[in-house]
């Protein structure tokens, strides 16, 4: 796996799992760039090699991932304000998945058009 771009995507997670675990061998081959990231009620982690990082600045200033022209921060970590995350049923068909509205944003546009 090689170029892997990860763009413009709402990051939840619970129960103290980290946003992101990526390990050292695969650290070159991401882009992460315009994400929201949240972890809910519990503090932000991202393991990202080696290391575990407890803030979203320290792992973009060591990672240089969410950076954009000009180093410009493409990312965020806030609360994206979903309407009613992890209440929305199990899909078997994608078309379906318009009809998860506990994962629609509640007008909420600091993690929408973030690059």
């Amino acid at each position: 796996m090689t170029n892997v771009y990860f763009l413009n995507n709402i990051i939840v997670t619970t129960g103290g799992v980290p946003l992101i675990r990526a390990n050292a061998k695969s650290l070159q081959q991401f882009t992460f760039m315009g994400n929201c990231y949240w972890p809910g009620k519990d503090k932000f982690s991202i393991q990202w090699g080696d290391q575990m990082y407890t803030n979203y600045a320290a792992w973009q200033t060591a990672s240089s991932q969410e950076r954009g022209s000009g180093n410009v921060n493409t990312g965020i970590n806030a609360d994206p304000k979903l309407n009613n995350a992890g209440t929305g049923v199990t899909l078997n068909n994608p078309e379906l998945l318009p009809n998860l509205d506990g994962y629609k944003i509640r007008n909420h546009l600091r993690c929408v058009k973030r690059v």
